[in-house]
C-alpha cells in the first residue's frame, strides 16, 4: 500500500473513485464533486490517499481548523480494502505528518457508528463531547 499526499491533480483524476468510496461512510450526507473540491486551510498539506497499484483504496481529507487543531473532514476506505490496515495506515500518516505547532486532531462521528468509535479509540482518540447526533473525538499530539 502506498500512502501519498492528496493533490488537486490526484483528486481531479480520481474524483469518481473518491465519490464511490465515500458511499461506505454510514451517514446520509454524501459528498459530491463540489464537496471534494472545496478549498480548505491546509487541505493539500494534510490530506492523503492510499493507493494499491492504480486503485484508490482509501482517502483522508483534513484541514487546519485554527492554528492549533487539525480536523478530519472525511475518511473512508473502499469496502474490499477494509480490515486490511488501510485506515490505520492513513490515520497514522496524518498523525505522524502533522505540523509540530498543532496540538490536537479532531473529527466527528455519528453516535450509532460503533465500528468507527472502536477504530478511533484504538487510534488514540478520546470522545470529547456530543453535538446533535455526533460525538466529537480528539487526539492530543504532544
Amino acid at each position: 500500500m502506498n500512502i501519498i499526499k492528496l493533490t488537486k491533480e490526484i483528486l481531479l483524476e480520481n474524483i469518481e473513485e473518491l465519490i464511490e468510496i465515500d458511499s461506505v461512510i454510514k451517514i446520509n450526507e454524501r459528498w459530491r464533486h463540489e464537496n471534494f473540491l472545496v478549498e480548505l486551510n491546509g487541505k493539500w498539506d494534510n490530506s492523503y490517499v492510499a493507493l494499491r497499484e492504480d486503485t484508490v483504496a482509501g482517502f483522508i481529507i483534513c484541514s487546519i481548523k485554527n492554528e492549533r487543531t487539525l480536523h478530519i473532514h472525511r475518511f473512508a476506505v473502499r469496502k474490499e480494502f477494509q480490515n486490511m490496515g488501510v485506515g490505520t495506515q492513513l490515520i497514522t500518516k496524518v498523525i505522524n505528518s502533522t505540523n509540530h505547532k498543532l496540538n490536537s486532531i479532531t473529527l466527528k462521528v455519528k453516535t450509532d457508528n460503533a465500528t468507527a468509535h472502536n477504530f478511533y479509540e484504538k487510534s488514540g482518540f478520546k470522545r470529547a463531547y456530543s453535538e446533535n447526533e455526533n460525538y466529537i473525538y480528539q487526539r492530543l499530539l504532544q
